[in-house]
Order: structure tokens, then sequence, then C-alpha cells
């Protein structure tokens, strides 16, 4: 499939499945804007971005616009989690693992969903990650959370 034209926006793009999509969306001709928390190293345009913070989300989605384009796709395949048990994890890592993994694909929405209805086209699927070799017997899965993006 050939994307020539499409804008894509992809979080998560320093590695794993975030860079994945960025280099196969950049092969099939699309102009890619690579988020993470450090500024990775792909794609047209590459930006840190703090997917918890609503400002970052904003400043990022305004560069890119201006730079590339109002975007046809946005795939959020950030995420984070806290490497403790249940009893261990604090209510402030919890949160931070919400707010960037539930709350980060609010913002993502939000900052891009309008430039796609004006377009008449767009979208914007989740990753929630897999928690093979992370999740431990009492500890809180990391996708747990990002399931309540999915939630209508």
């Amino acid at each position: 499939m050939r994307l020539d034209g499409e804008i894509a926006v992809v979080t998560g793009a320093a590695g794993g499945i975030g860079a994945a999509v960025c280099e196969r969306f950049a092969a099939a001709g699309a102009r890619v804007a690579a988020l993470d928390l450090q500024v990775p190293s792909n794609g047209d345009m590459a930006l840190a971005c703090d997917l918890a913070d609503d400002g970052a989300v904003t400043n990022a989605a305004d560069a890119i616009r201006a730079r590339l384009g109002a975007p046809t796709i946005v795939v959020h395949a950030a995420a984070t989690t806290e490497f403790a048990g249940t009893l261990q994890s604090s209510p402030a890592a919890f949160l931070r693992v919400y707010d960037v993994n539930v709350g980060g694909a609010l913002r993502l929405v939000q900052a891009f969903a309008p430039d796609m209805q004006r377009a008449g086209k767009g979208c914007s699927p989740s990753f929630p990650r897999s928690t093979r070799g992370w999740a431990r017997p009492g500890s809180l899965p990391m996708p747990l959370p990002r399931a309540g993006s999915r939630l209508s």
C-alpha cells in the first residue's frame, strides 16, 4: 500500500513499534513526524514530546502543521510503565503511566482529529504494548490503563 501524500505522526518513534512504523510509512511514501521523549533519529521531522504535557503536545502539533501540513495518520505507539509490583508501586507512578498511555491518546486525538475531520479522511490507531517479559505476579500490567482509551 502506498502512502504518497499522507502525513503521519508517530509517537514512540525512538524505538520498537514506533520506529518500525516510521520506517514502513516512509518507505511507503508518507511524510513522517516522529515523536518521543528524546528526539528520535528518524522521520522527516523529529521532535521531543512528553505526551503527558498538554503544552508539549500542542506545540508539537503546531510545529508539525507548520512544517509538514495537517496529518492524515496518527499512530500512538508510545507507552510507559513502572517496573514494580502493585504493592510497591506509588500512586504518582501509576498516574504517570495513565497520563502518558491514556491521556496521551486523548491529547493526540484533540490535537489532530479536527484536521482529519476537515479533510474528510484520516485514522489514528493506538497500539497497546505487549507485557510479555514485563508482567509479573502481583504487578499491574502496563496496558491496563491504556485500555481506558478504547472505552467510549
